[in-house]
C-alpha cells in the first residue's frame, strides 16, 4: 500500500486514501480497479476487426452493474528513440544504432479503471469546496469485495478476445501513472494556475477540449472506424479507428480521456418519459421545443425497440505546451483533428475546468460533473474508443521499421510465432515486381543472418553480388562456379548409415533429371527408380510403398553404406542390368538411363562430382552460391541447384542448435529449371523437421504456375510467412496474388495502401520502403524498411552502383570500411564524384 507525496498542488487536488495491488480507494469513498490494456497494432485492422473489437467491448461493459463508471485513459507522450534495445556488436549494427538514435516518437499507454462510486450517481454539484475538500470513510468492505468481482468478469471478457488483453496495473505503475499527469511528465510538482484563459501546470500551459453535448457531433450514424482516404487509393478500402485524430496522428503530448456512466436504466427511462410529456406539451411554443421533443421521442422508442444500455459519457482532450503562443498553434491543428471527427469541441472555461482535471486522474471518475455529460446508447459511446496503439516490438529478430515514426523495432520470424502456433512452419516468400525492392529487402534479412550467431544460412543467387561476404569475410563462403573445376559435391553421400525417405525422393528426381533432362518422370519410371535406390542402398524395413509417405523425414538404416557416389551408382547398373530388368518386368529403359548417366559418371561431366564425403561447411554461418553464369546451362544449372542443396543440408543437419535458412533469390529463373521444382518442393515440406525454414523471392505469384498445381500448392501450403512488396504499377496481378495467397481483402486493402518514399522531401524527410508482412492466416500489418547509409551501400544491386563500389573497393585496397565511407560520399550524398578516387 502507498500513499503519494504531500504539496499544496497534489493535496488539493488528489482524492486517493490508498493504493493497494491495483485497486485505489479514494477520499470520496469512490474504489477504481484499475489495467493496463493492449490494443491491436495501428494499422492492421480492417472492418471486420473494427466491428468485433466493438463488440469485444460491448460485451464486457455488459456484466457491470448500474451505477459503474468506466474511465479509459490514453496517454500519448513523445519520447526519444535512445537505440539501447539495438545490437552494438558489428560496424553495420553500430551504424544503424547511430541512425536512429535521437529519432522523436509518440509512446502510447491505455489505462482502463472501473469506479464504484460513493453513491449510484454523478456528482451534481459545482460546489468547488464540497468536491475538493469532502473527507469520507471508505465504502464497506462486502460492496467493494462484490464491485471487484463484476469488474473481474469483465475483463475475463476482454482477456477471452483475440484483439484484446487487460493486466492489473501494479501499485508503482499506478503511483507513477498519477504523479506523471499531476506533473505532466515534470520532475517536480510545479503550481497549478486556473485563472481565466491562464491554465498553467508548472511551467506548461494546458488546455482542455470536451464533447459534453451529443450536439457537439454531426447528425446521423456513428461508425467505430471509417475510410481512411489517403491511405486507400485505387478503389480500396483501407480504415482507422475514428478517433485516431485524436490518438497517434495527435503527435504532441496529450492525454484522451473518455468516461462511459452506466446509468439507472429504470430511473432514466422515467425521466425520460417525464421530459418527452413535458416537452411535447410546449412544442407548440418553439422551433427548439419541437425538435427537442422530437430527439427525445425517437431515443425513447430506439431504447424500448432495440433494448439498449443508457449511459451518460464524456470525452476530454488535455494538451499543453511550453508557451502561450506554442499553445495555440497546437489548438488550432486540434481543431482540425476534431474537425475530421466532425464534431465541434467545447473550449472548457475556468469555472468548469478544475472538475474535469480533478476527474481526469486515475481514481477521480466519479467526481465527473453530471453536467459535463449527456446520455447515449452505450455501443455508441464506445465510438468514442481508441482502439489501436502503436508498432509493438518482439524481443528479438530481423530489424524493420514502424509505419509511424520508422522507429526500429524486431519482427520475430522464427521462434515465437512457431512456438505459439502462428504459424506451423518457417517458410517465406518475397513478392515483387521488377525493381520493386526484392534483393534490397533481403539482404537486410541475411545481413542480420549472418551477425547472429546462432543462424546457419545457404542462399542460392541469380546475379546476385558478393558484398555480404566480403563484409564478413571470417563467417561467409562466397562460390561461383568455374567451367572445368570440380565441385566437391556428392549428392549420393550419406551419413550415420542412415537415409529417409525424402532423401530417396530427391535421389529419384536427381537420377531423372541427369537422365530425361527437359522431361518429366513417368510414373513407371519414377516407381522403378525409387526400387533401384533402395536396392542400391541395401535398405534395411524400406517397402517401395513407404516413399509417398507423408513422413518426409522418415528414418531407415542402410546395410550398405560405402555405395556412396555416382560413379558407383553407374557401376551398380551396368553390374545388376539384367536383375533389375527382370524386377521391373521389362518396363524401366535401363540401357537409356546407363547412357546418359555415362557422361557424368566417367566423361566429360566426371570432375563435376567426387566420390568421397563432400566439402562441408561446419566452420562457416553463411554460404553463398553463384549462379549467375549458368543460368542458361540446361544441364549444369538444375544440376548445380540440387547438387548444392543436398550438400549444404546434410551439413546443416549435423548443427542440432542452429537456426537453419534457405534462400533462393531471384527465384523465378531458378524455377523454369528441370529439378528445382522438386527440390524446392522437398524443402517447404521437410525443412521445419530441422528448425530451419526456405524462402524464395520471386517477381509475380505466377512465376510459380511452372511448378504445376500440386507442387505449387505443395509450396505456397507450407509458407507461413509473406514479404509483398509495391504492386501500385501491376494492380492486375493482385487478384491472382490474393488467391495464391490467401490475402484478406483488409490484406489487399493494406498492400495498396503502401507508400514508398525513396526520395525524401521537406514535408517527408525519411527514405523508405513499405511491404505488406503477413505471418500465419490473420496477423498482417504494413512495415518500413529504412536503413542506416552503410547498409545502404551494401544493399545496393543496381550494376552501375555495384561498379562504382568494386571501384572505390578496390582503391582502398580491398578495405570494406573505408570503401563504404567513399560509396556515400559518391552516390548517397553526392559530396565527391568517382573520379576523385580514380587517377
Amino acid at each position: 500500500m502507498k500513499n503519494p507525496p504531500k504539496s499544496d498542488h497534489f493535496a488539493q487536488f488528489n482524492k486517493v486514501a490508498a493504493i493497494d495491488g491495483n485497486v485505489i480507494k479514494n477520499r470520496s469513498k469512490d474504489v477504481a480497479v484499475c489495467y493496463r490494456l493492449h490494443l491491436p497494432e495501428i494499422f492492421t485492422m480492417g472492418e471486420p476487426e473494427f466491428d468485433l473489437i466493438h463488440s469485444d467491448f460491448l460485451k464486457s461493459m455488459m456484466v457491470l452493474p448500474e451505477g459503474t463508471v468506466i474511465h479509459k485513459k490514453d496517454i500519448f507522450k513523445q519520447k526519444i528513440y535512445d537505440s539501447e534495445n539495438l545490437l552494438k556488436e558489428t560496424y553495420l549494427q553500430k551504424s544503424t544504432a547511430e541512425h536512429f538514435k535521437g529519432r522523436v516518437y509518440i509512446n502510447h499507454d491505455c489505462i482502463l479503471s472501473f469506479i464504484l462510486p460513493e453513491i449510484p450517481t454523478l456528482r451534481k454539484s459545482y460546489d468547488k469546496l464540497s468536491i475538493l475538500s469532502k473527507k469520507n470513510t471508505l465504502a464497506a468492505v462486502e460492496d467493494i469485495e462484490k464491485f471487484i468481482n463484476s469488474v473481474e468478469q469483465s475483463i475475463s471478457v476482454i482477456n477471452s478476445s483475440n484483439l484484446l488483453k487487460a493486466e492489473a496495473l501494479t501499485e508503482e505503475e499506478i503511483y507513477d501513472i498519477i504523479l506523471d499527469e499531476y506533473t505532466l511528465f515534470k520532475d517536480e510538482i510545479g503550481d497549478y494556475v486556473s485563472d481565466g484563459n491562464d491554465f498553467r501546470i508548472g511551467e506548461n500551459h494546458v488546455k482542455i477540449l470536451s464533447l459534453r453535448n451529443d450536439g457537439q457531433q454531426k447528425d446521423g450514424i456513428l461508425n467505430n472506424c471509417v475510410l481512411d482516404r489517403d491511405r486507400s487509393p485505387d478503389g480500396s478500402k483501407f480504415f482507422r479507428s475514428y478517433c485516431y485524430p485524436l490518438a497517434l496522428d495527435f503527435k504532441k503530448d496529450h492525454i484522451y480521456n473518455q468516461f462511459i456512466f452506466i446509468e439507472d436504466q429504470s430511473k432514466v427511462k422515467k425521466t425520460l418519459e417525464l421530459n418527452s410529456k413535458r416537452l411535447g406539451s410546449s412544442r407548440l411554443l418553439s422551433r427548439k421545443n419541437r425538435i427537442l421533443a422530437d430527439q427525445n421521442s425517437l431515443f425513447l422508442d430506439s431504447v424500448e425497440k432495440d433494448n439498449v444500455k443508457i449511459v451518460r459519457m464524456h470525452t476530454n482532450l488535455v494538451f499543453w505546451a511550453d508557451s502561450k503562443e506554442e499553445l495555440k498553434e497546437i489548438n488550432n491543428k486540434v481543431s482540425g483533428y476534431y474537425s475530421q471527427m466532425d464534431i465541434i469541441p467545447y473550449n472548457n472555461s475556468h469555472f468548469d475546468r478544475d472538475y474535469i482535471y480533478m476527474a481526469n486522474h486515475l481514481g477521480n471518475g466519479a467526481l465527473l460533473p453530471v453536467e459535463e455529460t449527456f446520455l447515449s446508447y452505450l455501443d455508441i459511446s464506445l465510438c468514442y474508443f481508441t482502439t489501436e496503439t502503436n508498432y509493438k516490438s518482439d524481443e528479438s529478430g530481423i530489424l524493420f521499421n514502424d509505419r509511424i515514426s520508422n522507429i526500429p523495432l524486431y519482427t520475430d520470424v522464427f521462434h515465437k510465432p512457431y512456438e505459439k502456433k502462428e504459424i506451423l512452419n518457417r517458410n517465406y516468400i518475397i513478392v515483387a515486381p521488377s525493381g520493386g525492392g526484392k534483393s534490397f529487402l533481403s539482404k537486410n534479412k541475411l545481413r542480420q543472418q549472418i551477425e547472429n550467431p546462432l543462424n546457419n544460412t545457404v542462399v542460392l543467387n541469380v546475379g546476385g553480388d558478393d558484398k555480404l561476404c566480403r563484409m564478413y569475410p571470417d563467417d561467409t563462403i562466397y562460390f561461383e562456379y568455374k567451367e572445368g573445376q570440380p565441385l566437391y559435391l556428392n549428392p549420393f553421400w550419406i551419413y550415420n548409415s542412415q537415409i529417409t525417405t525424402g532423401k530417396i525422393e530427391f535421389l529419384t528426381e536427381f537420377v531423372g533429371l541427369l537422365w530425361k533432362t527437359g522431361e518429366e518422370l513417368t510414373n513407371d519410371e519414377k516407381s522403378s527408380l525409387d526400387k533401384i535406390v533402395i536396392k542400391f542402398y541395401d535398405i534395411d524395413g524400406l517397402a517401395i510403398d513407404d516413399i509417398d509417405a507423408d513422413e518426409d523425414n522418415r528414418t531407415y538404416k542402410v546395410r550398405n553404406p560405402h555405395n556412396n557416389s555416382l560413379p558407383i551408382f553407374y557401376q551398380y547398373l551396368i553390374d545388376n542390368s539384367e536383375k533389375i530388368k527382370e524386377e521391373t518386368f521389362g518396363l524401366f529403359k535401363l540401357d537409356s538411363l546407363i547412357l546418359n548417366l555415362e557422361k557424368y559418371a566417367v566423361g566429360m561431366y566426371s570432375n563435376l562430382f567426387i566420390t568421397g564425403e563432400p566439402q562441408t561447411f561446419e566452420s562457416k554461418k553463411y554460404v553463398e552460391f553463384e549462379l549467375d553464369n549458368i543460368k542458361d546451362h540446361p544441364i549444369l544449372f538444375p544440376i548445380f541447384g540440387m547438387i548444392i542443396s543436398d550438400l549444404v543440408f546434410n551439413t546443416m543437419w549435423k548443427k542440432d542448435e542452429s537456426e537453419k535458412d534457405f534462400f533462393v533469390d531471384e527465384a523465378w529463373k531458378v524455377l523454369e529449371k528441370k529439378g528445382m521444382v522438386s527440390l524446392l518442393k522437398y524443402l517447404f515440406k521437410t525443412i521445419r523437421k530441422f528448425d530451419g525454414s526456405v524462402g524464395i523471392a520471386i517477381q509475380q505469384i505466377t512465376d510459380l504456375l511452372p511448378l504445376g498445381e500440386a507442387n505449387e500448392a505443395a509450396i505456397i501450403g507450407n509458407t507461413g510467412i509473406k514479404y509483398i512488396l509495391d504492386h501500385r504499377e501491376v494492380l492486375g496481378d493482385v487478384p491472382i496474388l490474393q488467391k495464391k495467397l490467401s490475402l484478406s481483402n483488409a490484406d489487399v486493402s493494406m498492400l495498396l495502401s503502401i507508400k514508398n518514399n525513396t526520395k525524401p522531401s521537406a514535408t517527408d524527410p525519411l527514405a523508405y520502403t513499405e511491404f505488406l508482412f503477413k505471418k500465419g492466416s490473420t496477423n498482417a500489418k504494413v512495415l518500413r524498411l529504412e536503413v542506416a547509409k552503410p547498409c545502404l551501400a551494401i544493399y545496393e544491386s543496381d550494376k552501375k552502383k555495384l561498379k562504382t563500389f568494386n571501384t572505390l573497393y578496390d582503391y582502398h585496397k580491398k578495405q570494406m570500411i573505408p570503401a563504404i565511407n567513399s560509396y556515400i560520399e559518391v552516390e548517397v550524398e553526392k559530396t565527391k564524384k568517382i573520379t576523385d578516387f580514380v587517377f
